[in-house]
């Protein structure tokens, strides 16, 4: 439960909602058990961009990190907005990317310091193909953990989330070659 005291979040509201958020990544509750907040949903967002500007930091300069960060927010608040609207439970919106931010900040701060041993690797060394390994299986389950907040959000089934989920990333790949193609 959020606790506040003259609207300021207590410790033990902070760390419920990181239990639920945790919970979510669990696959154990869904974005309906998340308050219906802006102020949540404000707060998941800053540690979403903090933590995926981190990450694109361990390899882009600051320019591109900020701008990959920036086209991911809007292609996540975008393509959930017309999802739902489909769907027809655009109320869902700010549940919804309260659990995908909030799921993404945490899953990301794991992901970090991987994609800084990836990059700090010398290549074939048995512990980049380690690193390698365990990105890859943080990757995976951020698209499970999608995949059941898109299957809670849009009413579907665990199926139909899990396609959305690997609909939205094939889009946000194919959307950040295209603008950040090199070479």
């Amino acid at each position: 439960m959020l606790v506040s005291y003259g609207g300021r979040l207590t410790e033990p509201g902070v760390r419920s909602l990181l239990e639920r958020f945790i919970e979510v990544c669990l696959l154990r509750a869904g974005p309906q058990d998340l308050p219906a907040s802006r102020a949540l949903l404000g707060l998941a967002l800053i540690a979403y961009v903090a933590v995926l500007t981190a990450i694109g930091l361990v390899d882009l300069g600051w320019h591109n990190a900020v701008a990959r960060t920036a086209v991911d927010l809007a292609l996540t608040a975008g393509l959930l907005h017309l999802a739902l609207h489909v769907r027809r439970v655009p109320a869902r919106f700010v549940q919804s990317l309260s659990a995908i931010a909030g799921t993404g900040a945490l899953l990301g701060a794991v992901l970090w310091p991987l994609a800084a041993w990836v990059t700090s690797a010398e290549r074939g060394d048995a512990a980049a193909a380690l690193a390698s390994l365990a990105t890859l299986a943080v990757l995976i389950w951020s698209l499970v953990v999608l995949g059941h907040i898109l299957r809670h959000a849009l009413s579907l089934s665990f199926a139909g989330g899990m396609l959305a989920s690997v609909i939205y990333f094939a889009t946000g790949v194919g959307v950040m070659r295209w603008l950040f193609a090199t070479g």
